[in-house]
């Protein structure tokens, strides 16, 4: 992996043009500017700062750098798999500059494909800043945890409702706060498909905003450990590194036994 930037290289004008959602030091001295950190991120995430030898699946990586700082701390390999083309986010790009093409696989499909492909299990598997944006988060979570390696580590984050933040007007914020606040001792989460009156969200592409106990509870329903956790924002941003177990339900009929619901006579 090349640790040293290239002769006249430029950040700035490497990612012209491209939406930039990670901050990365792609070389020292040489920083993509996105809003959320990488290496801060990987920090409230627990996420080991060695990864010698293990394979990461990375989950809609968008700019890709979440995986390729995996590569960095020593992953042996890397597979991505999103719905978008690796050459408008760079991906590609960076994997080229980065050298480490032959290291790297991108898989361009949905989570929900994720069956479709030959690509095996994993040491880590990162859903990051995606699981609110799907209809189906529950079914993604089970569809990851067959590609996990037994004892594999499982890093997720996600915006929650846990606060009232953009939810109400300012001048609603004191009446609600402490009933809000009551709640959230209940894993709830929030539909905001379209958009509610005050949004807690301007992106059309958001589903379900859980709170922490409903993300909690996501995970572990997905058969996942839970071994860390941190909120992040004022408590608007929760993530959970989780070590894959056993599920808690038959899969295919969650546990559903139609015996039981035969009528007595």
């Amino acid at each position: 992996m090349r640790t040293t930037a290239p002769p006249n290289f430029n950040v700035e004008r490497f990612y012209q043009g491209v939406k930039l959602f990670q901050k990365w030091d792609v070389f020292e001295g040489h920083t993509a500017a996105g809003s959320k950190d990488v290496v801060a991120h990987f920090r409230s995430l627990g996420a080991p700062e060695r990864m010698d030898g293990l394979r990461v699946l990375d989950i809609a990586p968008w700019n890709g750098f979440f995986g390729f700082e995996c590569l960095r701390r020593g992953a042996r390999e890397l597979v991505a798999l999103g719905p978008d083309d690796p050459e408008s986010t760079n991906f590609d790009n960076t994997a080229r500059l980065l050298d480490v093409q032959d290291r790297v696989r991108y898989v361009r499909a949905s989570v929900y494909d994720i069956k479709q492909y030959d690509i095996g299990t994993f040491d880590i598997v990162m859903c990051l800043g995606l699981i609110y944006h799907l209809r189906h988060p529950l079914l993604a979570i089970d569809l990851l945890h067959d590609h996990c390696k037994d004892n594999a580590m499982f890093l997720i984050d996600c915006p929650v409702a846990d606060a009232v933040g953009r939810l109400v007007s300012n001048d609603q914020k004191a009446e609600f706060e402490q009933a809000w606040q009551t709640v959230q001792r209940f894993p709830l989460s929030l539909f905001v498909r379209g958009g509610l009156p005050t949004p807690l969200s301007g992106d059309s592409f958001n589903w379900f905003i859980p709170n922490q106990e409903c993300l909690r509870a996501w995970v572990r329903s997905g058969g996942f450990e839970i071994l860390h956790e941190k909120a992040t924002h004022n408590n608007s941003w929760h993530s959970v590194k989780a070590r894959k177990s056993e599920r808690p339900f038959e899969t295919g009929v969650e546990g559903y036994d139609p015996k039981s619901q035969l009528r007595r006579t």
